[in-house]
C-alpha cells in the first residue's frame, strides 16, 4: 500500500490553532462589511508601465479612485517618484445611520531613470490614469554590431 496514511485525531497544537485563527480573520475581514477596506490596497491595483521610446519614456500609472489633488509627482536624483493618497469615506444621508467607514491609504513608487530633461518631463492626470513623459537628454542610439558565431 503506497502512499496510504491512517487518519488520527490529533490533538490541538499552537500551529493548528494559529491556522485556524489566521483562518477565522481572513474570513471576517473577506466577507461583508469589511471587503470594501480590503480591495482598497492601492498597491495591489496601481499597476505602472514604463516604456523606452527614442526620444522619451512614457510612464502610466493606474490611480482609480485617486483624485488628481491626492498625487504627488518628483523627479530628483534621477528617481521619478509618484505618491498618492486615497480617502475613502462611505455614508448614508441619513442622520441615525448605524454604521459609518472611513478609509485612509497612501501609496508611493520610485523607479530609477537616467537621461532625463528634467526641464521639460510633462505630466497629465486623464481617466484616473496618470500619464508622464520623460524627455531624454541624450538620444540613445542603437548599435548593433552583430558577431557571427562559428
Amino acid at each position: 500500500m503506497f502512499g496510504v496514511i491512517p487518519f488520527r485525531r490529533r490533538s490541538y497544537d499552537i500551529d493548528t490553532f494559529e491556522n485556524e485563527f489566521e483562518s477565522f480573520i481572513d474570513m471576517f475581514f473577506n466577507d461583508g462589511f469589511m471587503a470594501s477596506y480590503n480591495n482598497m490596497n492601492m498597491n495591489s491595483y496601481s499597476p505602472i508601465d514604463i516604456k523606452e521610446n527614442e526620444d522619451n519614456y512614457a510612464v502610466r500609472a493606474s490611480l482609480p479612485g485617486v483624485n488628481k489633488e491626492d498625487i504627488s509627482l518628483e523627479y530628483k536624483n534621477n528617481n521619478l517618484i509618484i505618491s498618492a493618497q486615497r480617502n475613502a469615506e462611505k455614508n448614508n444621508d441619513n442622520s441615525n445611520y448605524m454604521m459609518r467607514q472611513r478609509c485612509s491609504q497612501q501609496f508611493t513608487r520610485s523607479f530609477h531613470i537616467d537621461n532625463v530633461d528634467e526641464a521639460n518631463i510633462r505630466a497629465r492626470f486623464v481617466n484616473n490614469e496618470l500619464q508622464v513623459i520623460l524627455p531624454k537628454k541624450y538620444k540613445t542610439q542603437v548599435n548593433s554590431n552583430r558577431i557571427k558565431i562559428e
